[in-house]
């Protein structure tokens, strides 16, 4: 089924259940949040990249954290490094639930499914490293440097064949 038609369908029945909410008790649910975003789930969207590219998730409250520019500062110029070591950073903002996946908005994801799966607070800037292999290998509430991040990654068994493959 074609996923903007999957969209409206799912718009069309949340909009009738709230309707049906609103005629029972005479107002609006509360805690009733539509979004319409979540057409693909967490857990699809990062079997995408399972067995073929690492995923830095960056979480953050808003755009405007100095957490968040800091950690995006020390990715700048990396492209190289993060190329040669498989790895897609993905940017979840929490104040508008937006989705970054290498610098490109995502509309058919909402961060907040990413907050809700990985257990993030909302108010946390929160940085998790996932392997090929689909765990986590790193999680912390601060930004990390390229070069805590590189070595982390360096010396995974997985990279370390791919470093022996590359030299041959």
């Amino acid at each position: 089924m074609n996923v903007s038609i999957k969209v409206s369908i799912q718009r069309f029945i949340l909009l009738g259940v709230a309707s049906l909410m609103v005629a029972a008790h005479g107002q609006p649910a509360t805690g009733l949040r539509l979004e319409p975003k979540n057409t693909a789930t967490v857990e699809t969207r990062l079997n995408d990249y399972q067995w073929r590219n690492r995923v830095l998730l960056i979480f953050s409250p808003d755009p405007a954290t100095a957490d968040l520019a800091q950690q995006l500062d020390h990715l700048s110029g990396m492209g190289a490094g993060l190329n040669a070591r498989d790895l897609v950073v993905w940017k979840l903002i929490n104040s508008d639930g937006s989705a970054f996946v290498n610098g490109t908005g995502d509309p058919s994801l909402s961060s907040h499914s990413f907050y809700q799966h990985f257990a993030v607070k909302d108010t946390d800037f929160t940085v998790i490293l996932l392997g090929k292999d689909g765990t986590e290998k790193l999680r912390q509430r601060q930004p990390v440097t390229s070069r805590r991040l590189f070595s982390i990654i360096d010396a995974m068994p997985m990279r370390q064949r791919e470093m022996r493959e590359r030299d041959r």
